[in-house]
């Protein structure tokens, strides 16, 4: 059985940043991690380089037939609302 990743990138605006980190660390990423089978979350904040995202998350999932319930799933509707 092979690991899943899922990738999403996003750029925030400055004046929503805070905002943005506090509900991101707090509520989505508790959220994320409650459904079965996803392993794990990380983000990741671009410092330097051309990419025109500025945050990219990776969330590892058990394997793919999870990561397809888990985006067609309410609860992935739930923890995309900020």
């Amino acid at each position: 059985m092979a690991v899943t990743l899922f990738v999403v990138k996003a750029t925030i605006p400055k004046d929503k940043e805070k905002e943005f980190n506090r509900w991101y660390d707090e509520v989505h990423v508790p959220m994320v991690l409650q459904y079965n089978g996803v392993i794990s979350a990380r983000r990741y904040k671009a410092i330097a380089g051309e990419e025109k995202y500025q945050y990219m998350a990776v969330y590892e999932l058990k394997d793919e037939a999870t990561l397809k319930k888990f985006v067609d799933s309410d609860h992935m509707k739930a923890c995309g609302r900020l």
